[in-house]
This record gives structure tokens, C-alpha cells and sequence, in this order.
């Protein structure tokens, strides 16, 4: 017996990606929230390492990297989980170690790199900063912005199996074709974002899931308008 049954209507044509989203948690919650937990959870010995400063502090950086480490096969399978459950195929615990499988190698190949441009940057922000080059500190925080705004295509072009260089490239393309829609996604995640950051509860249940929904019906909006003109 499936745990995340998908009987539900498809509204994957209908309405924005931000409607669309909303719509299918507000359809299938609990397999939404049982899908973030899982992904959530996996900050779990990160939080640890930080609670508990007395511990050893080789088990402190042991934790905090299987967190950072985690969080790119993580993400896979939980953008691999969601696709199927938006276009209506039921998942159970066999399917997450399935995707789990499939995605470990992957994710390190394409998700880690892709987040490590925001890691590269940050760093570059600080040496700049220190060695007081204001145009090119200037220019990095401009690229972090950047990458924030079009990385809402990354989680779609990923599961479409890019690779990193095209997941970059393409990402820019689609900004191109659609910057307003792509400013708009970009603002509601860092809203969600924010929202997280601020409520446990909200990272904990829901937020994740709610961003990786917005990228995945993002990409397939693309697909969908794409489709639609071969017909006309």
C-alpha cells in the first residue's frame, strides 16, 4: 500500500506554478509533510553539533558535514518523490530507497557543484570585502543575486538529468525567455525562505517541499508552453 497515494486530480494545467503548488499540498498534505520531514530531517545532526558545544569536537564536525554532505542526495530524491506525485504515480518507502540509489552519485555530480557557486561566492564577498576592492565586492554580491533568481530553474532542469553546465546555461536562457515569471517564483521562495528560517515549524513541515514544487512546475510550464506552440 502506497504511503504517498496519489488519487487526486492533476491541476498541472491549470493556473500558474505558484497556483499549482499550493493547490497539490493543499491536495495531498500529508504526503507533503511526510516527504519534507524526510528531507528535514536530515539537518537533524547539524542542529545537534550546534546545541551541544560541549561535545567532542570531532563528533561536532563529523555531524556537521554529514548535513552538508546529506542535503545533495536529499534533495534529489525528494525532487524525484515530487515529480512522480505531481504527475499522479503513488510512492512508497521502496520508491525512496529507489530514488535514493539512483540520484546518490548524481547529486554529488550536479546538486553539491550547483550549490557550491553560492558557497564560492559568499567566500569571494568576505575576501573582497577584506581587501577593500568595493567594484569587485560590488560585482560578487550582484552574481549571488543572480544565482539566487535563477536557480528556481535548477531543481527542474535537474531532474530533466542536466548536467551542471547546462543546468547553468539553460537556467539564463529561461530567465531570458521569461524574466517575470522567474522574479516572481525567485521572490516567493525567498519569501518561503524566510519563513523557514524564522519558524521551525515551517522548515520542519513544509517549506522545502513548497520550493522544490515551485521549481518543478516552473520547468514544466516550460515543457507545457513548448508543447502547445508544436500543436499550433
Amino acid at each position: 500500500m502506497p504511503f504517498f497515494d496519489d488519487s487526486g486530480p492533476q491541476p498541472e494545467h491549470e493556473h500558474s506554478p505558484l497556483w499549482r503548488a499550493i493547490t497539490l499540498i493543499g491536495e495531498r498534505p500529508e504526503q507533503m509533510i511526510a516527504l519534507n520531514v524526510l528531507w528535514s530531517g536530515q539537518s537533524a545532526p547539524l542542529l545537534l553539533a550546534w546545541a551541544f558545544p560541549e561535545w567532542p569536537w570531532s563528533l561536532r564536525i563529523v555531524l556537521t558535514f554529514y548535513t552538508a554532505l546529506a542535503f545533495a542526495p536529499a534533495s534529489a530524491v525528494l525532487l524525484d518523490l515530487l515529480a512522480r506525485l505531481t504527475q499522479g504515480e503513488p510512492v512508497d518507502w521502496y520508491d525512496v530507497r529507489s530514488a535514493l540509489s539512483r540520484h546518490w552519485l548524481t547529486s554529488f555530480q550536479t546538486l553539491l557543484p550547483l550549490t557550491s557557486l553560492f558557497v564560492a561566492s559568499f567566500w569571494l564577498i568576505t575576501w573582497f570585502d577584506a581587501q577593500e576592492w568595493l567594484i569587485a565586492a560590488i560585482l560578487a554580491r550582484l552574481s549571488v543575486l543572480m544565482l539566487a533568481v535563477v536557480s528556481v530553474h535548477w531543481g527542474g532542469l535537474y531532474i530533466e538529468q542536466a548536467t551542471v553546465w547546462s543546468i547553468v546555461c539553460t537556467s539564463f536562457q529561461r530567465f531570458w525567455q521569461r524574466p517575470g515569471q522567474t522574479l516572481g517564483i525567485a521572490l516567493v521562495s525567498a519569501l518561503a525562505a524566510t519563513l523557514g528560517i524564522v519558524s521551525v515549524a515551517g522548515f520542519l513541515l513544509i517549506v522545502p517541499v513548497f520550493i522544490a514544487l515551485l521549481q518543478i512546475e516552473l520547468a514544466r510550464s516550460f515543457h507545457t508552453r513548448k508543447r502547445d506552440r508544436g500543436l499550433t
